[in-house]
């Protein structure tokens, strides 16, 4: 309902409730490794891909840190 007052795209609302149930899931099974899981876009249905360097260790948070394709 509130939605269709915005000018903001559809997207699939199930899929946002599936995608935050798993991140909750993630987060109680380990809090010190759920940020290296990776989820899907409601949105674009794109799966994130998951980040070269494990959150824990990762201690450059600038863009070009983050954007790079690092094996690991």
């Amino acid at each position: 309902m509130l939605h269709k007052a915005t000018d903001y795209p559809a997207f699939d609302y199930e899929k946002t409730v599936q995608e935050f149930m798993a991140w909750e899931h993630n987060k109680h099974e380990n809090i010190m490794t759920f940020r290296d899981k990776s989820h899907t876009s409601a949105m674009t249905g794109t799966k994130a891909p998951i980040h070269h360097t494990k959150w824990l260790d990762a201690l450059d948070d600038s863009m070009k840190c983050y954007m790079e394709n690092k094996a690991e």
